[in-house]
């Protein structure tokens, strides 16, 4: 567990300064399923009942994002050689993905969290940042009583961030926390 928290506070400076140096769908990967497992481990030792949103279908039609993905997949990974080259394609590939996820997902998901925080909060926020700074501190001055809403929305955002980079969080599919025996 002390790995675990010591992941999750190197993962908040990584996400909010990229570089294409760092293997930022690993990173991203890890984040993702971290904030969920957070909320997962939470509520197990709460007794608190989370659900899954679901997903709305992906549009059917070719995008751009597909014709990216075909390219690198069929020309350019039959060309690229050794080890870390291979990896950063195969990473750039689902980190295409992702956004395409996200160009198709993104409105909804965004839709769905601010309904999540304007129930929290007793008003639906303007835009996302101004929501979670609002949530921040509404958490700040909750007296327990709310705990078991707040976690149920935080996970729900956390699965839907995390089935939006559903390619990214391939990379290490199915985590979960073990048990403490």
């Amino acid at each position: 567990m002390h790995n675990f928290a010591r992941s999750v506070l190197a993962l908040a400076s990584i996400r909010t300064g990229l570089h294409a140096r760092d293997p930022v769908a690993l990173n991203l990967c890890f984040a993702l399923q971290f904030d969920r497992m957070r909320c997962e481990a939470i509520a197990e030792a709460m007794g608190v009942a989370l659900e899954r949103p679901a997903l709305p279908e992906l549009p059917a039609e070719t995008t751009l994002y597909d014709v990216i993905v075909e390219n690198l997949r069929g020309d350019l990974a039959l060309v690229v050689e050794g080890g870390f080259a291979s990896d950063r394609l195969r990473t750039s590939v689902l980190l295409v993905e992702t956004l395409a996820r996200r160009h198709s997902l993104g409105a909804w998901s965004e839709g769905e969290e601010l309904d999540d925080l304007g129930a929290l909060l007793g008003r639906r926020p303007r835009d996302l940042a101004s929501g979670h700074v609002a949530l921040d501190d509404a958490i700040a001055c909750d007296d327990g009583r709310r705990e078991a809403e707040i976690l149920r929305a935080l996970a729900r955002m956390a699965y839907r961030a995390e089935a939006i980079a559903a390619p990214v969080v391939s990379l290490f599919p199915g985590a979960r926390l073990r048990p403490v025996a």
